[in-house]
């Protein structure tokens, strides 16, 4: 079981990565389509346009050159009407031009001109000519048209530019297409990222909510298992402390009766040994399951760290205080059993090396107790505060979470590290609140 559920947020993390991936891909594939169909239907409206062009040319060629076959007025005038009807179709320059290319009549503005070998009546060549100018906006058309004014036909040629209006509405109108459905992908791809950001932080902040959901359960349950263990503990302490001190008086009355030459005293001596770490452990069991307030009063550190070590028996200890006046408020029985606790540990761990006991007292009070032994293996930094917790042969493992449970009551907090130079430091942090200005 708790496999699956490490599993099945691992599965659905990937199930929703894939997700969102497959809906960027889709989106970026259909804004793909629309580009490449706004491209495509773009480039037909140019070839649409050029040929409508080209067909309008050559029909307005056609009806010039039968207009000047059979004029009806002056051909001056004939032009005049001409360029004023077709201006409003796009017409933008129209000329007569000799065979050497010189204008007989024009009107408007060209904005090209053709090479000299366009202008030429000889047999066989092309009567009509049209290319695009203007970045092919524009279409430039030259017509050979024969007059017959005059005793023999002379050889004109007629020349216009035009713009074709429904055609260039046509390109204008599939550009304002392609620029639309550009707009459109770019718009698609950037919902389709906005979308990833949020899902991403969204699944983020579930996963965060998982956690602490997780991390709230765990500690609901820890804390369940360890009021069931508190009132065990402190069923069993008070039905084991009566017989323990009767049996540890008649060992002792034992030993002063038979005398030490007598060869059972070692053995009676054993009993009262193991009968008093029975009854320390008991007492620890107690300690555990002790609930209460706290009996603050103001103590002063210096007293506080001498009576703990005294206690402890952990001399040589190296004692670091910044003020041998500082005082702070504090259950100072408790608080002693911390310090004795962590006192009797190092001592433990250092054999007969020296330990350290640092108290700082400014905005926060730190007491830092450090050994000289191997450190805490990696991993059990918060393992070795769970109670019944312990990596030595010998001992309750209720030592290190009476301390825990002590520090807390007092609103702070104890950790463990591995310093560079070796052993493991103790710290213990509690707060400005608890601390007074005059003892």
């Amino acid at each position: 079981m708790p496999l699956c559920r490490e599993i099945i947020p691992l599965l659905s993390s990937n199930a929703s990565l894939k997700w969102r991936i497959g809906l960027l891909l889709t989106t970026a594939v259909m804004g793909a389509a629309l580009v490449i169909s706004g491209i495509t239907s773009y480039q037909t409206a140019v070839r649409s346009y050029r040929a409508i062009g080209k067909a309008e040319v050559v029909s307005m060629f056609m009806g010039l050159r039968h207009e000047f076959r059979h004029p009806r007025n002056h051909p001056d005038v004939l032009l005049e009407d001409i360029f004023s009807d077709l201006q409003k179709r796009g017409l933008s320059y129209l000329a007569v031009m000799d065979a050497r290319g010189a204008p007989i009549f024009e009107k408007g503005r060209a904005i090209s001109r053709f090479a000299s070998e366009k202008w030429t009546c000889a047999r066989g060549h092309r009567p009509v000519d049209i290319s695009f100018v203007d970045n092919g906006d524009r279409l430039h058309g030259v017509a050979r048209i024969r007059g017959h004014r005059g005793p023999a036909p002379r050889c004109r040629f007629l020349v216009m530019e035009i713009t074709p209006v429904e055609g260039k509405e046509i390109v204008n109108r599939a550009f304002t297409g392609l620029i639309i459905e550009v707009g459109a992908t770019l718009f698609l791809l950037g919902a389709a990222l906005v979308f990833w950001r949020l899902s991403r932080k969204s699944e983020q902040v579930a996963s965060q909510l998982e956690r602490e959901r997780r991390a709230t359960a765990e500690q609901l349950e820890r804390d369940r298992q360890l009021k069931m263990l508190g009132q065990m503990s402190a069923v069993l302490g008070h039905e084991l402390k009566n017989p323990l001190t009767a049996l540890k008086g008649h060992a002792q009355l034992l030993t002063e009766q038979l005398g030490s030459d007598h060869s059972g005293y070692k053995w009676a001596e054993i009993v009262v040994a193991e009968t008093e770490y029975l009854e320390q452990l008991t007492n620890q069991v107690l300690d555990f399951a002790k609930t209460g307030s706290l009996k603050l009063s103001t103590v002063y550190l210096d007293d506080l760290a001498h009576a703990a070590i005294a206690f402890s028996k952990s001399d040589p200890v190296q004692i670091e205080l910044d003020d041998d006046s500082a005082h702070w408020v504090l259950d100072r029985h408790r608080m002693a059993q911390v310090l004795i606790n962590l006192l009797r540990n190092a001592r433990q761990s250092s054999g007969s090396e020296p330990i350290s006991l640092s108290i700082k007292a400014s905005d926060k009070l730190t007491i830092v107790v450090q050994d000289r032994g191997s450190g805490i293996p990696k991993g059990d930094e918060d393992k070795i505060f769970e109670p019944f917790f312990t990596n030595r042969a010998t001992g309750s493992g209720l030592g290190l979470a009476l301390s825990k449970r002590i520090v807390e009551e007092h609103g702070g907090r104890i950790s463990v590290e591995n310093p560079a130079q070796g052993g493991a430091a103790f710290i213990i942090e509690l707060p400005q609140g608890t601390m007074e200005t005059d003892p």
